[in-house]
């Protein structure tokens, strides 16, 4: 499915299952190489799987320039892409007649940044984020925000005006609002731990403004050699069944 606003397209590959009102919405990490072309449907081949409903989401940030392997969905200047995809989501979920407390939202890495943000807009909704970022800004890849950044913003005095683009905590206190979070983390990967579940941990010490918090939960791993990638498809799954009550 393709939605055009502002001329920007919002693109969906959705898989309903006419026997089961649970849903789990996918995002894409990065794009490795921008080998493949876009729209990228990051682990597409999972609906023939999935007995429940799902929705793969491609991040139109991407668009802006062929260079761009990662978008976090910040969109061009003022206008925010997360936001009109989640928004826009949330009337494809509607139409579909499955509940926001039926469905699951899932990424690793980017796509864990933008399953936690989407959560916001998707209220009811349960995230859940395998080495997710968390602070874009304090991602250990510096070349990729900068990228970002050089083509998302006229200029970076722009992009300061947006730090909740950039940070959950941000994003959380401007909405008022935690979503439910089942965040999983590799202790053995410094990118995951040190520079983001850490200094997220830090920051949610000062938030002032949550009008409306869901519990979120930490599921710490050891996996010495696992590094960034997340848990197998398999144990991915069957973590989705359980928090759907599948």
């Amino acid at each position: 499915m393709r939605v055009v606003k502002d001329g920007v397209p919002y693109e969906y590959l959705i898989n309903r299952r006419s026997n089961n009102n649970k849903l789990v919405v996918f995002n894409n990490g990065a794009v490795s190489e921008r080998a493949a072309s876009v729209p990228v449907f990051q682990r597409h081949s999972w609906a023939n799987i999935l007995k429940t409903s799902s929705i793969f989401c491609m991040d139109p940030t991407l668009y802006l320039n062929s260079f761009l392997q990662i978008g976090w969905g910040i969109g061009k200047n003022e206008n925010y892409y997360l936001e009109n995809s989640s928004l826009i989501l949330k009337k494809i979920i509607d139409r579909m007649d499955i509940q926001l407390e039926d469905t699951a939202i899932y990424g690793t890495s980017a796509g864990g940044y933008l399953s936690i943000i989407m959560g916001i807009y998707l209220k009811g909704a349960k995230v859940v984020a395998d080495n997710a970022q968390l602070d874009v800004r304090n991602w250990i890849f510096k070349d990729a925000l900068d990228s970002v950044i050089t083509f998302s913003f006229d200029s970076i005095s722009d992009a300061l005006m947006y730090r909740e683009r950039f940070s959950v905590i941000d994003a959380f206190e401007k909405h008022h609002y935690v979503p439910k979070i089942y965040m999983h983390v590799n202790l053995c990967s410094t990118a995951d731990n040190t520079t983001q579940l850490v200094p997220f941990l830090k920051a949610a010490e000062t938030m002032t403004s949550i009008k409306e918090y869901n519990d979120i939960e930490v599921i710490l791993h050891f996996n010495p050699t696992g590094g960034h990638n997340g848990i197998s498809m398999d144990e991915a799954i069957s973590f989705l069944y359980n928090i759907l009550g599948e």
